[in-house]
């Protein structure tokens, strides 16, 4: 299993609840009027375009996400960070001990932040891909 860019734990944060809710506010009529076919044309295009229904529905879905506890992993897991993406970063480097106890390997990859770790595939990629192939059968 690769995890990318998140700690291990709860999904949602304090923080990142606050950003759900700020989010929801912000673009929740949008996702729902598109839903129920109240959009159309641009304003329909421009929705889509900018995945608002989508990360509406994610990021209210991350909220009833359970915590993940590396210990209770039954598979190799890696989790991959970038040295921009602070908080995670941050939460790794805290609990280190414990990462190493249930065998999790951590890769930290130099300039990246959290929407790159996504994106800049060309770094992201080779590490995911060795750490799952090392570890397929």
């Amino acid at each position: 299993m690769a995890v990318i860019g998140v700690p291990f734990g709860p999904a949602v944060d304090q923080q990142f609840d606050r950003f759900i809710a700020d989010f929801v506010n912000k673009w929740g009529a949008v996702a729902k009027a598109y839903k129920i076919g109240e959009l159309s044309g641009t304003k329909q295009q421009s929705a889509i375009k900018g995945r608002i229904p989508v990360w509406v529905a994610c990021f209210q879905a991350m909220r009833g996400w359970p915590a993940i506890d590396p210990e209770a992993l039954r598979c190799p897991a890696m989790l991959l960070v970038g040295t921009q993406n602070k908080s995670t970063l941050q939460w790794v480097t805290s609990h280190r001990a414990m990462l190493e106890q249930a065998n999790v390997c951590v890769q930290i990859v130099e300039g990246l932040n959290h929407p790159q770790e996504f994106t800049r595939v060309d770094q992201v990629f080779p590490a995911v891909s060795n750490f799952l192939q090392r570890h397929s059968k």
